[in-house]
């Protein structure tokens, strides 16, 4: 799940904001609790 984290901040820094998205979603559904992940997704909202 790591692996999703950092590529999602990846994209986000990239401004692919749809796919960061799509990793922490995959990320959350799997592990709500995972850190950061909350806070990631907020901001890219």
């Amino acid at each position: 799940m790591w692996a999703w984290v950092e590529r999602a901040k990846t994209y986000a820094a990239e401004r692919k904001s749809s796919l960061a998205r799509k990793d922490l979603m995959r990320v959350a559904a799997l592990d709500p609790d995972y850190p950061g992940v909350a806070d990631l997704l907020d901001e890219l909202a």
